[in-house]
C-alpha cells in the first residue's frame, strides 16, 4: 500500500485529520514554530473540507470520484514534511 492509498483512509473517517491538527499544533506551540502551526491550519481545513464531503456523500453519494485529493494530498504530505523537517532543523541547529 502507497502512501495515497493509505492516506484515502481520511475519506471514511475524517477526523483523523483533526487528530493530525492537534498533534502538529502541540509541536507548533511547543517550540514555537511557525510552518508547523500553518501546516496544522492546513490540516485542520482540509478536515473541515473532508467533513462537508463526507456528509454530503452519506446523503446523496455523488462523490464517487474524488478528483480534489490529487491536488490536496500531495499538497499536505510536502507541507507536513517540510514543516516537520525545518523545525527539527532548526531546533538541532539552536543546540
Amino acid at each position: 500500500m502507497n502512501m495515497l492509498e493509505s492516506m484515502s483512509v481520511m475519506i471514511d473517517y475524517p477526523y483523523i485529520a483533526f487528530i493530525i491538527t492537534t498533534i502538529l499544533l502541540l509541536i507548533g506551540f511547543w517550540r514555537n514554530h511557525l510552518f508547523v502551526k500553518i501546516a496544522a491550519l492546513a490540516w485542520f481545513c482540509y478536515g473541515i473540507w473532508e467533513y462537508f464531503i463526507f456528509f454530503q456523500r452519506a446523503n446523496n453519494n455523488e462523490f464517487n470520484i474524488r478528483i480534489d485529493l490529487l491536488f490536496i494530498y500531495p499538497i499536505l504530505i510536502l507541507f507536513t514534511v517540510f514543516a516537520i523537517a525545518h523545525a527539527v532543523y532548526q531546533a538541532y541547529k539552536k543546540n
